[in-house]
């Protein structure tokens, strides 16, 4: 019998899941469409710019979990603060889900490291 040491994510998993629901929904739009819908696309932005920012991932986690270029999360993210500053009804949606009752639920999940053993 061997025991093996994984190191495994505490709710991050968690974290995207609902981020990912409630972006969709304020944006009124589909974060994994592939296509470049202005809503998808800002939702996008807006989904990957909150998980850099106030989760730390990085950009190849993002990238992947989004099944993107690296490249594409930094232009993303570049892209919110432009429109950020910029469209009026972007900040909204984004206070949508920034501001809201809902920011609850996904900001108090944590994202420690958490060690498991596992049987082989």
């Amino acid at each position: 019998m061997k025991l093996k040491l994984i190191i495994m994510t505490k709710g991050s998993d968690i974290i995207l899941e609902i981020l990912l629901k409630d972006t969709n929904e304020a944006f009124n739009a589909d974060v994994h469409a592939k296509n470049r819908l202005h809503k998808n696309c800002f939702a996008r932005y807006a989904f990957m710019y909150i998980l850099r920012t106030k989760y730390k991932f990085t950009f190849q986690k993002i990238s992947d979990y989004l099944q993107m270029n690296h490249a594409s999360i930094l232009h993303g993210c570049k892209q919110h603060e432009i429109l950020f500053k910029y469209d009026n009804n972007y900040k909204i949606n984004y206070n949508k889900i920034t501001k809201s009752k809902k920011e609850s639920r996904w900001l108090c999940v944590e994202t420690k490291f958490e060690l498991k053993k596992i049987q082989l």
